[in-house]
């Protein structure tokens, strides 16, 4: 016969101060991971499985109920994970799950400190007097236990294990595919002139830009596919830090500053200015939003979003837009082309505020120079939009689109509360660089409404997209 399992997560650890730059300070369990808490991923896999119960414990309160359950229960055994174990393939975990209702034998993934601990009788781990005093992964002793074959969970207080697993957090393209070993990126992609062009950007960039960013080498053409690598940088990107609020008022100002030195080092210039911009600004957007309108997914999103607010239709966001963007015209052709990243979003921006270090990844490419140059605030549009923005907490699943009191959709931020102040500062520093907040937004909206049909897979992410885009619309006409 099977009997119960409690699946525990043992989440009293705090995440060491190397680990805190990068997430801030929390337990692990509550680390974002793929639109989701880890213990909120952990609890899923558990509670899918019918012979588990979950429970997560995080002070002393929790471990008093816990022994309190296990010693009132019979015939039932106990899986420990610590707060800090990573599991990259849930459904090993839940295979695992599966499996325990008929283990009679203790084991573990490695005899000293493991991550995950089987108990077959669960009074074992009740009468555990250390259990008591801190988690079983923190103790010196060798665990007399059998050794778990099947997989291995990453150990998230290991930098280099942390990186790897949150390496594949932000979404890639549909046509995209990011490899990675210990040493080296590898990116490939059935777009193969898009491949080829970001592999030339390096080679055709002034010299005084390379420095920061990452070189690729490597281009290897396939029939099907292109890709080049990338030497590995054990770094986080920016997105990471922000959606966790890592980032104080200071650290904020310090990667503000290397990012403006390095878009004050880009060559500037005036020809072809209107066409270009005009190219970019208006005609990829309505490009996109016909491409979005063309799409069954589209349609149907959009068909959702006029039921709730007729306003909210693409066809009325784009009519605003375009009307926004005659408006301010005049201004953004005052504004010289420039070499730029062109795609300078917090994904693709490695930054180490410890040791000053910025890289950057992904440059949106070029195949010859003269595709170099694009309107010179479109990179920091491109900042603006996760800053003022709130893009990467809506691609990381921290938005929700709900109905609110008037039948109407609304956007919901879970956004920390200091980084209002971090978008205080982000408008001051845009101003000290002579850039036009006011105008920048217009350039900002454009962005959010190119984006619908490059994340069709994600329906409501699309809708907080247009949610946004509309927010932001009313903003510059306020």
């Amino acid at each position: 016969m099977s009997k119960q399992v409690f699946v525990v997560l043992d989440d009293r650890e705090w995440v060491s101060a190397e680990i805190a730059s990068i997430v801030g300070p929390r337990r692990f369990g509550d680390m974002l991971h793929k639109r989701a808490r880890l213990h909120e991923q952990l609890r899923g896999v558990s509670e899918s499985v019918v012979h588990c119960q979950w429970m997560r414990i995080s002070h002393s309160d929790d471990v008093a109920q816990l022994k309190l359950m296990l010693k009132n229960t019979s015939e039932a055994s106990a899986l420990v994970l610590a707060g800090r174990a990573g599991f990259s393939d849930l459904t090993q975990l839940r295979a695992l799950l599966q499996r325990l209702a008929y283990a009679d034998s203790a084991f573990c993934d490695q005899l000293y400190h493991p991550l995950l601990m089987f108990f077959p009788d669960a009074h074992a781990l009740a009468i555990d007097t250390e259990f008591v005093q801190q988690p079983l992964h923190l103790h010196e002793r060798p665990w007399q236990m059998d050794l778990l074959q099947s997989f291995k969970p990453v150990d998230l207080a290991s930098l280099e294990q942390f990186l790897s697993f949150f390496a594949g957090v932000t979404d890639a393209r549909h046509f995209n595919q990011i490899n990675f070993d210990r040493y080296f990126y590898t990116k490939e992609s059935s777009d193969k002139l898009k491949m080829e062009a970001e592999y030339r950007f390096y080679s055709l960039v002034p010299e005084q830009m390379r420095p920061w960013l990452v070189e690729p080498f490597d281009f290897r053409e396939h029939a099907q596919a292109a890709s080049y690598k990338m030497l590995r940088y054990y770094v986080s990107d920016v997105a990471l830090m922000w959606i966790h609020g890592a980032l104080d008022t200071s650290r904020f100002d310090a990667l503000l500053d290397r990012l403006c030195v390095f878009l004050s080092l880009r060559p500037t210039q005036a020809q072809r200015g209107a066409e270009r911009t005009d190219e970019l600004l208006l005609g990829k957007v309505r490009t996109r939003c016909e491409q979005f309108l063309q799409s069954a997914g589209g349609q149907q999103i959009n068909a959702l979003a006029k039921s709730s607010d007729p306003n909210l239709a693409i066809e009325v966001l784009l009519g605003r837009y375009e009307a926004i963007y005659r408006q301010h015209r005049a201004r953004l052709l005052t504004v010289p082309l420039a070499i730029g990243h062109n795609d300078l979003c917090f994904s693709n921006i490695l930054y180490d505020p410890a040791r000053s270090l910025l890289k950057l990844l992904d440059p949106k490419g070029a195949r010859d120079a003269d595709a170099l140059y694009a309107h010179a605030w479109y990179d920091y549009a491109k900042l603006s939009h996760s800053v003022l923005g709130d893009y990467d907490f809506i691609n990381s699943g921290l938005a929700r689109v709900h109905v609110n009191e008037r039948g109407a959709l609304e956007l919901l931020i879970d956004a920390p509360a200091h980084q209002l102040a971090l978008k205080q500062a982000f408008r001051v520093r845009m101003r000290a660089q002579g850039v036009d907040v006011d105008v920048l937004r217009v350039i900002e909206a454009s962005l959010f409404l190119s984006m619908l049909p490059l994340h069709l897979d994600h329906p409501k992410k699309v809708l907080a997209f247009m949610l946004r885009a509309q927010q932001i619309l009313n903003e510059i006409e306020s």
